[in-house]
């Protein structure tokens, strides 16, 4: 069971008290697992790809894998105070792949999100992605470099009901250094680039005029290994974003955050991390914000058939509204899953999202979710299972007010 909390059920105070509350007791209870620090190795996407591969071709590591999260009934396609249903396939397939080049390692990840209506053709979509990245290791220094493209037209956040069909690019770069045994600095810098299609068109908004941006950041982290199972990392970011055809929109960004790492073996798993982040406009219509921002996605193991999980999300969004061009979005979640009997396993899920605009309307809405899952374990690898999903969400303007439901079989393939 995931439960999203909305932004008014927590204060920020409180709010940034609960995540740091978590990430200390999975420290506290991390390095009591063990007394031996082990070297602060640089974090890298690939330390552990033999174990990730299913299969080997030659020098190239592999692993396939499909997810199909969508085989049933959706009632509200267009989320709409109007309901429209409609006969839903959807899924992605996906490749991930890792060829050593001594001493470098090249790791690609190729995936495909397809949509299939069958009522609603115009609705169908085929969203290609590629991401790439090379590391260099040295005695001490490891040297990265990757790149990633996504041309997609599934919706671009939760405000814009129209599947827009986008581009989206990045590149990025870092060097990684051992400082000492159980310390490492990293400092990378990357550049992402989004466009719209210049016939999108949402709510009598050109999303081309309003969202096409280039976002450019340096980050800076140092990393303490305190045991084998956690680390501590200390981050400072800066963040230019120049939006092209709407240049009041421009901001400058600074985001301060502490947070945790810690290992699928240990009994509190996952990553965490809360800050703040100082937002300067450089529009003189658009107000300077200063916001606690959070991220988490823990998992504790509850005995040995049962996984307690726990989600957080706070940070600052685009809009692609005029008179609110930004957002603060809190959401809170706690997931619940539950081994039934060797093969067959329970999920219940409800989430619930704030969005405070930081406009001159005043502006809050909510989205709220409950799914429960029922699921059946073909093999190690393969799932089977049954989801049935409720959304609704919540706004001042009844144009934003619709809830919808699906139901349908899910299917997991090598992850």
């Amino acid at each position: 069971m995931t439960v999203w909390l909305p932004a008014s059920a927590l204060p920020n105070k409180q709010a940034c008290a609960l995540l740091l509350a978590a990430l200390v007791l999975g420290l506290a209870s991390l390095a009591a697992q063990t007394s031996a620090p082990q070297t602060a190795r640089t974090r890298t996407a690939n330390d552990d790809f033999r174990t990730r591969a299913t299969t080997r071709a030659g020098p190239l590591f592999l692993r396939p894998s499909v997810t199909l999260d969508k085989f049933g009934l959706e009632t509200n396609v267009f989320n709409t105070p109007e309901e429209r249903s409609d006969f839903v396939i959807a899924g992605t397939p996906r490749l991930e792949t890792w060829l050593p080049i001594r001493p470098a390692l090249l790791a690609t990840s190729f995936g495909t999100r397809m949509e299939y209506y069958h009522k609603f053709e115009g609705e169908r979509s085929i969203n290609p992605s590629v991401a790439s990245r090379i590391e260099v290791p040295f005695r001490r220094v490891t040297v990265a470099a990757g790149g990633d493209f996504l041309r997609t037209r599934q919706r671009p956040m939760y405000e814009i009901d129209l599947r827009a069909r986008r581009v989206v690019t990045g590149l990025d770069s870092g060097i990684f250094v051992d400082v000492a045994p159980t310390l490492a600095v990293g400092l990378e810098a990357a550049r992402e680039r989004t466009r719209f299609d210049a016939d999108a068109i949402f709510d009598d908004t050109l999303l081309s005029e309003v969202l096409n941006r280039d976002e450019d950041s340096a980050r800076v982290a140092a990393r303490w290994r305190g045991s084998a199972l956690s680390t501590v990392v200390f981050a400072a970011e800066f963040m230019e974003a120049s939006f092209i055809e709407s240049p009041e929109r421009d901001s400058a960004n600074t985001i301060v955050t502490i947070g945790g790492e810690f290992h699928p073996r240990a009994l509190i798993s996952g990553s965490g991390e809360v800050g703040v982040r100082r937002f300067m406009a450089r529009g003189a219509d658009v107000t300077d914000i200063t916001s606690m921002v959070a991220r988490a996605n823990l998992t504790y193991r509850l005995r040995s058939r049962s996984l307690v999980m726990f989600e957080a999300e706070r940070d600052i969004m685009y809009s692609f509204r005029s008179d609110d061009p930004f957002y603060v979005l809190t959401a809170f979640a706690i997931a619940v899953r539950r081994q039934l009997t060797d093969p067959i396993d329970l999920t219940g899920r409800y989430r619930r999202a704030g969005y405070d605009y930081q406009g001159g309307t005043g502006r809050q809405d909510s989205l709220w979710s409950g799914e429960a899952t029922i699921g059946y374990r073909l093999t190690p690898s393969t799932r089977i299972g049954f989801r049935f999903r409720y959304i609704e969400r919540d706004s001042a303007t009844d144009r934003w007010r619709y809830d919808g439901l699906q139901r349908g079989m899910v299917f997991d393939y090598g992850r």
